[in-house]
């Protein structure tokens, strides 16, 4: 599990994962309304896209900020950033609707709410999400380990 081939395809089919739940599914929505497009076997309710789309946004905000303060060697030769330390406290955030989110993917299949495909990527981001946690984990990058 320490193999960094899979560390670097977890991190990268995640973040795409993170980007097209944060970025398309707000614009396929906005499309939708626009242009009357209905979906002929349902949709997962707003509140579980939004729960999904929250944890998504917070940890491509985590991955590029911490980039962002990382490519500052100066910075970090004279110590953590508090940018830095706020920005550690993110995932711990995300996990948390992250943890929330997986008990509502089981419930979406429990109640048959929404289309399969629907569930389906909802389950999968869902699962992207404790996959990621587990990465930052690993390479001890989460807030409370600072």
């Amino acid at each position: 599990l320490e193999a960094p081939g899979l560390h670097l395809w977890l991190l990268v089919v995640g973040v795409l994962l993170f980007v097209f739940t944060a970025i398309l599914w707000p614009l396929t929505g906005f499309y939708r309304m626009r242009f009357g497009v209905d979906v002929p076997q349902g949709r997962i309710p707003g509140f579980g896209r939004f729960l999904l789309w929250l944890p998504s946004v917070l940890f491509i905000v985590f991955v590029v900020g911490t980039g962002i303060v990382l490519s500052d060697s100066f910075q970090l030769a004279l110590g953590t950033t508090g940018v830095l330390r706020a920005l550690l406290w993110l995932p711990v955030v995300g996990g948390l609707l992250a943890v929330a989110t997986l008990v509502y993917a089981v419930g979406l299949w429990l109640t048959r709410t929404g289309s399969s495909v629907g569930r389906l990527s909802y389950t999968v981001v869902a699962l992207a999400f404790m996959s990621f946690l587990w990465q930052l984990n690993t390479f001890n990058l989460l807030g409370w380990k600072l």
